[in-house]
């Protein structure tokens, strides 16, 4: 993830000590003494104004060839995360749409659905970026909402000495510093 993007763990750590545990997997409950609040995919939407509407069955022909893959990854049975940065910092991009392309793809894989470099860059998303129309309109803001919630969810159940938040875990970083103050009486 981009520095400057970084969410502060510390903040989303102390936020989750507040977690109430649901068998609902959809949202994250906290309460605040006597204060329940909420983080769901309303919540998640409104914080990041991204399309959060359901995820189509079906869309893209997955048929159709890998065109960024082959041109500027030729040879690689996967991208990773890391290669896709590397080249994003020290590659040269042929043309004014593939730039556009790259960074779409960069974004929704490196900010939106974070996860560790090492991962795969989903093929879907890099056959996707072919068709502009369809990846514009795509909900990248429930994939995004769906990778962050069960994140936060699963760091409750986790007894390790540490945890991984995938997806855009500062959408829940910005919604706990409201709900804090709400639940604190400040605002």
């Amino acid at each position: 993830m981009d520095e400057s993007l970084q969410p502060a763990i510390m903040i989303i750590h102390s936020l989750l000590l507040h977690q109430r545990h649901t068998d609902n997997k959809t949202e994250l409950e906290l309460n605040f003494e006597d204060k329940k609040a909420t983080f769901g995919l309303d919540e998640f939407a409104l914080i990041t104004g991204l399309n959060c509407s359901q995820l189509p069955k079906h869309v893209g022909d997955s048929n159709q060839p890998n065109m960024i893959k082959e041109k500027y990854f030729p040879g690689k049975h996967f991208v990773s995360r890391d290669n896709l940065k590397e080249f994003m910092l020290f590659g040269t991009i042929k043309d004014g749409d593939d730039a556009i392309k790259m960074a779409k793809v960069f974004t929704v894989t490196n900010i939106l659905e974070s996860k560790r470099g090492s991962t795969a860059v989903d093929e879907f998303i890099m056959k996707l970026v072919d068709d502009k129309e369809d990846f514009d309109k795509y909900p990248w803001g429930r994939r995004s909402f769906d990778e962050t919630i069960k994140g936060l969810i699963s760091a409750e159940e986790c007894d390790k000495k540490g945890y991984e938040l995938c997806g855009f875990p500062l959408a829940f970083q910005v919604w706990g510093f409201r709900s804090d103050s709400i639940a604190r009486g400040i605002v």
